[in-house]
């Protein structure tokens, strides 16, 4: 199963594109980078869904619809799917 580090490395703009064009009206992504906040420290000692969950956030620049060019923040968290759910 991957982990929260396996799913943020694995993004691209195209996964990002659709919360910014909805949020900021952005059409392009001129560039981004994400910082991993917390990851893999949820859940109960031997929980292996804590591995897959954490929070990252993304920032970058891209160009709105009317064409001005802008900066932008996103913020993706991921919670294990239970703290006593069993592999």
């Amino acid at each position: 199963m991957p982990t929260f580090d396996d799913l943020i490395s694995s993004l691209t703009p195209d996964d990002l594109l659709p919360a910014l064009r909805s949020g900021y009206r952005f059409t392009t992504l001129t560039d981004w980078q994400y910082e991993k906040l917390s990851g893999g420290n949820y859940g109960g000692v031997g929980d292996r869904s804590a591995e897959r969950a954490g929070v990252a956030r993304f920032t970058g620049h891209g160009q709105r619809a009317d064409g001005s060019p802008s900066e932008w923040v996103l913020v993706l968290k991921v919670l294990p799917i239970s703290v006593n759910a069993p592999d």
